[in-house]
């Protein structure tokens, strides 16, 4: 299991909680153990950035220096921007020494632990595609077979129609194996519509008739 800090940022936190409750549902089956950060700010998106680029720097510094007092070497981030913000912000602090020390000095007045720019900042999709991540998420999915349903809808005739069919074909994958069905279906109704059959009769033999073969899963 992989030890890394979590930093999930302004955007996991408040409009998209689901980013961070999925995060933490899957991290664990692709053996990654979060150490989520809690006492730590918005890394400043874009808008800090450019009007004031040492404050951003000195809120990623903070962020990165409570990531490495975990004692984790990798920062962990599910967000672009704060990935870019962290990456940027930590590539400054450890190729400039005089810099590195400056931020610290200020973030040590605060009670900030220093930062010795000795973590690594990764979104989590690079620990999926990267490594055996792509072979873990593979063996973690619920259903190895699964398959996505097939759907189609349609009418006749247009722009006034007197029938509309909704085809569903489990585990069919593409609207190419609805598609005809509905078609079978249009093409039944209007042959059959004109007899002195009920509509319950008329529905029955239609969908009798147009029933798909039973798809196989794939292996």
């Amino acid at each position: 299991m992989k030890r890394v800090a979590y930093y999930k940022g302004c955007l996991a936190s408040l409009s998209a909680k689901e980013l961070d409750i999925s995060t933490k549902a899957l991290a664990p089956r692709l053996g990654l153990e979060l150490d989520e950060l809690e006492s730590v700010t918005c890394c400043g998106a874009g808008d800090i950035h450019e009007a004031e680029p040492d404050y951003y720097l000195h809120l990623n510094a903070r962020i990165l220096a409570y990531a490495e007092a975990t004692g984790c070497e990798t920062l962990m981030t599910v967000c672009n921007v704060c990935t870019l913000n962290l990456r940027q912000a930590n590539h400054m602090l450890q190729g400039d020494e005089a810099l590195l020390a400056r931020i610290n000095e200020n973030l040590e007045s605060v009670g900030v632990p220093p930062y010795s720019g000795n973590v690594e900042v990764r979104h989590f999709l690079w620990e999926i595609a990267e490594g055996e991540g792509y072979e873990k998420l593979q063996a973690a999915a619920h259903n190895a077979n699964y398959r996505n349903n097939a759907w189609f809808v349609g009418y006749s005739p247009s722009p006034d129609p007197d029938i509309a069919v909704a085809v569903l074909v489990m585990q069919g994958q593409h609207s190419s194996v609805a598609a005809p069905i509905a078609g079978d279906v249009i093409r039944a109704y209007y042959q059959e519509k004109d007899s002195n059959r009920t509509p319950a009769q008329l529905v029955s033999q239609i969908t009798n008739k147009a029933r798909p073969a039973a798809v196989a899963p794939e292996h």
